[in-house]
């Protein structure tokens, strides 16, 4: 975070360490390749049944990764965790 500017330099607050973007890649980091890769479907606007089909899953085990990923990434909606999923960058996750 820019606390002051000085001579046209920001400068930052000690131990700030990364921006945003960082901060995004490591919440997905956390992520499994396997709920890398649903997420990426749904961030691609699938739905849990399509996201199902496409990977030979059920539905309900969908869901479930669906679940998982969104406690994961403290998101409270699908559309909060594909907006931080293509916030993050075209860099792969896993």
């Amino acid at each position: 975070m820019v606390t002051a500017t000085q001579a046209g330099q920001a400068s930052r607050r000690p131990g700030h360490r990364r921006g945003a973007d960082g901060r995004r890649r490591d919440r997905l980091a956390a992520l499994t390749t396997r709920e890398s890769e649903i997420l990426r479907l749904v961030a691609e606007g699938l739905s849990n049944a399509e996201v199902g089909r496409r990977l030979r899953m059920s539905e309900m085990t969908i869901k479930t990764y669906v679940s998982r990923i969104l406690a994961k990434l403290d998101c409270t909606n699908r559309v909060q965790a594909a907006l931080l999923a293509r916030d993050a960058g075209p860099t792969p996750w896993h």
